[in-house]
């Protein structure tokens, strides 16, 4: 009965967590519109992800970009900034380097994007990568144990 009634909860909770994802303007850097998903490496755990942070939903996605990929993805997350409840980001020489992003709550559920792409190599490429996070944690607890040295 127990197991039952732990995958009926998991059944109605796991569409609420990827609905409240969907409602992102950066969703498309997830979906592979914008990158190709050959391209990418990604990471989607949900349930009870790090019981110590409170985190219910980590979605990552990982990728190596020319500067137009780099423009379109900040792009989005430009926009998903001007939704934001609170924002730090760095921008340097013109372009967005680092946001740390604190959506509006889904219910109960604290919504947070991360952002960092910098310079790989000589040939004009970057190192991007995009992360979701839903949960019952803080922007100060996420800081403290995941975004320390950015």
């Amino acid at each position: 009965m127990k197991t039952k009634l732990i995958l009926l909860t998991l059944t109605l909770f796991l569409p609420l967590a990827a609905w409240s994802q969907n409602q992102t303007h950066s969703q498309p850097v997830f979906e592979g519109k914008v990158i190709p998903k050959a391209r990418m490496y990604e990471t989607y755990i949900s349930g009870d992800v790090n019981n110590e942070n409170h985190i219910t939903l980590f979605h990552s996605v990982r990728f190596d970009a020319v500067r137009d990929e780099v423009r379109r993805t900040t792009n989005l997350i430009l926009e998903d900034a001007n939704d934001a409840v609170s924002k730090e980001m760095e921008i340097a020489q013109g372009d967005l380097t680092y946001a740390l992003l604190v959506l509006p709550p889904s219910g109960s559920l604290n919504r947070f994007l991360g952002f960092q792409a910098k310079p790989s190599g000589k040939d004009g490429t970057y190192s991007v990568i995009v992360v979701y996070l839903e949960g019952y944690t803080t922007i100060n607890q996420l800081k403290k144990n995941y975004f320390k040295g950015k």
